[in-house]
């Protein structure tokens, strides 16, 4: 480079770690090297050191690159200066951008030693003679930039003003790069080949070793035989025990026991809790010493972290007094920033492969039959299970179209529920379908499926079908039984009406004509089903409670006593107590209790009203009346059924509930209801 005086790189980057990676290459070249960790920062150091050479990263805090890049393009005193872009953003709207606001070059990182060697060696080169009186102190104008790609901001307001002093000669006034400078000095005095050659050895390992073991005992071997020879090692953080233990790799003298420290524990331990790095000159006058080596004098160690997420540390150790440097403890730290993130990216990726092998373990033995289908229907894939209970070989299915393994009957819904599902992407929906089986046998299956988007863009249904076959013929034979056991009870609520009708032959028939009437009244009304279920079973019923009344009285044909009238309004409740031990499906024999009740309270037995009185007992009560009053008694002739509906009408709204009053009179005026 031809000049008594070294030349002056400003790199302006926010990672430590990139920084002082260029460093170590940049230095064996001869370079003085000056360092900011934001924009604001490398700004005030080319006005007061006028560099020769910058190199500029992007994505900063206070002030990002694309605002220093303007900045100091915009300022006649600096625009000479030539601008080399290093950053992670590699797109071609930022590469133009750059190349619009004056940038000499671009790279993208990780760099080789090579490459940037070549872009520096032209530019010093092209800028050599430019500035050879300096010019004049003149402060940085603002001007608009016209587009710019995401995340540049602008910054003018706190952009410092750029000047050169008017020596001429590069001002060292802030304590900062005095100790910057300082560093790079003592940096100088090391192995710079050596220190070079096990950067680069170490970055390839990280780049092409697929297993963190290997790549631990890649480096440390690495490490070793470039820069330490003994008393050298990785030592890991075990999230399990929150304990730290040396990697088999470590080299530890002879007689020197492995560690085992609990995060705070020793220097070891206070580096790994606290994520930072720690050089003893003298382990003697250290109280965190841990003594474990009796020679052991001096002591580095530094952290080896990831953000907030732990993986160990780096730990050597020496026979003399003060023998590590600043320089070691920055090289150790590139050491770690290139080794942390590519342990835990093994890490992560070790963890996805684990995930992926329980997944397709699932996937292949979990007793459902899992298939993916595309948007016209044909199968994708299956796991083995699942083709195994269709009676198919995994490649048999792969591009089957699903009707054909789709029950005929079930086709038309299933196709539906496909194109619903399509244009729904990420809802799941559930259904139950027939498959069949290649020997044409059929299974049930419970399905549950929803739609993601496809590698081309297209959908993909993920459906995931359980067999439910012995399910549903356990449900067939349990409907077969409770239809047996209804019958049963139908047969035994018959059987109990036809006692009364023995005892009381003039009211034959009676409670068959209620139950009749009262059904239809439910269903006009909107019942449930079971509800509807339960008037008939009580309209059957509710006279049951007069085989407690004497048969003569039941028959006679004359008036009857107060007395008679008092025995015979037992009966309700006498039908209650022989119904209220029955598990029939609804309130039956409440029902019967209450159907003599009355709106208005004039009932019996217990004379409630209103919405006391069960509904069912409320239309109980008024086909009782419709249909006794229009038939023959003992005791008096038939008034008929005009006579009824009158009656009823007439107490509409006081004795009778009124809905349950038109419902009723609809069933005979509008829909001709008659008794049969």
């Amino acid at each position: 480079m031809g000049s008594a005086e070294p030349k002056t790189i400003l790199i302006a980057d926010d990672s430590a770690t990139s920084v002082m990676q260029m460093t170590v290459l940049l230095r064996p070249m001869g370079f003085h090297i000056l360092a900011a960790n934001d924009g604001l920062e490398a700004l005030r150091l080319i006005g007061q050191e006028r560099p020769d050479l910058v190199l500029l990263d992007l994505n900063m805090p206070q002030m990002d690159g694309y605002t220093v890049l303007r900045q100091l393009k915009a300022n006649k005193a600096s625009a000479a200066i030539p601008v080399i872009i290093i950053t992670t953003e590699g797109s071609e709207a930022t590469k133009r951008f750059c190349a619009e606001q004056g940038c000499q070059g671009y790279m993208t990182k990780p760099v080789t030693l090579c490459a940037l060697n070549k872009i520096i060696t032209e530019n010093l080169a092209q800028h050599a003679g430019i500035l050879e009186a300096p010019p004049p102190v003149l402060p940085l104008k603002s001007s608009h930039r016209p587009s710019q790609p995401a995340g540049a901001t602008d910054g003018s307001a706190q952009a410092p003003v750029l000047e050169w002093h008017a020596s001429g000669k590069k001002s060292m006034g802030s304590q900062h790069m005095k100790a910057s400078k300082q560093r790079v000095t003592r940096c100088s005095e090391r192995r710079p080949e050596q220190e070079l050659i096990a950067l680069r050895a170490v970055a390839a390992a990280c780049i092409e070793e697929m297993n963190e073991d290997t790549l631990i005992e890649k480096a440390t071997d690495i490490i070793c035989k470039a820069v330490y020879i003994t008393n050298f090692g990785i030592i890991l953080y075990d999230e399990k025990s929150g304990r730290l233990h040396d990697h088999p790799s470590c080299r530890r003298r002879e007689g020197i026991a492995c560690l085992h420290l609990a995060l705070g524990e020793g220097i070891v331990g206070t580096v790994a809790k606290t994520g930072r790095p720690m050089r003893v000159p003298d382990v003697r006058r250290e109280p965190l010493y841990r003594t474990g080596d009796t020679e052991t004098l001096s002591e580095l160690t530094v952290p080896l972290r990831v953000g907030e997420q732990l993986i160990g540390v780096i730990n050597t150790e020496n026979k003399e007094l003060n023998a590590f440097s600043e320089a070691d403890e920055h090289l150790l730290m590139i050491l770690a920033g290139q080794l942390a993130p590519a342990i835990a990216r093994l890490r992560a990726v070790e963890a996805i492969r684990d995930r992926e092998e329980r997944y397709r373990t699932l996937y292949e033995s979990n007793p459902s039959i899992y298939l993916t289908i595309n948007a016209v229907g044909a199968v994708l894939s299956v796991n083995r299970f699942g083709a195994e209970q269709l009676g198919y070989k995994v490649e048999e299915l792969a591009g089957r179209p699903m009707e054909e393994i789709v029950h005929e009957k079930d086709r038309a819904e299933f196709k539906a529920r496909l194109a619903w599902r399509v244009r729904e992407p990420g809802r799941v929906i559930h259904g139950e379908f027939r498959m069949v089986r290649k020997d044409g046998d059929a299974l049930w299956a419970r399905e549950s499926a929803h739609a993601i988007p496809g590698g081309d863009g297209t959908p993909v249904l993920l459906v995931v079908c359980e067999d439910i076959t012995e399910q549903k013929r356990a449900e067939e034979r349990s409907k077969e039984s409770v239809k047996k056991l209804k019958k049963m009870l139908d047969e035994t609520v018959q059987a109990l009406a036809r006692v009364v009708e023995v005892k009381d032959p003039y009211t034959s028939g009676h409670q068959r004509r209620v139950a009749q009437l009262v059904t239809e009244m439910g269903a006009e009304m909107g019942l449930p089903t079971s509800q509807v279920e339960s008037l008939r079973v009580s309209g059957l019923l509710h006279d049951i409670g007069k085989v407690h009344v004497p048969a003569e009285i039941l028959s006679k044909p004359g008036e009857l006593s107060e007395a008679e009238r008092s025995l015979i309004r037992t009966h309700s409740k006498v039908g209650y107590e022989l119904l209220k031990g029955v598990s029939f499906e609804g309130p039956v024999a409440n029902i019967v209790l209450q159907h003599h009740e009355r709106m208005d309270g004039s009932g019996y037995p217990n004379a409630i009203s209103g919405g006391d009185i069960l509904l069912e007992a409320r239309i109980l009560g008024v086909a009782d009346v419709v249909e006794a009053l229009s038939s023959h008694r003992p005791y008096r002739p038939a008034f008929g059924l005009e006579y009824a509906l009158k009656e009823i009408s007439a107490l509409g709204g006081t004795a009778y509930d009124p809905d349950v009053v038109r419902a009723c009179l609809k069933m005979f005026r509008k829909k001709h209801f008659r008794f049969t």
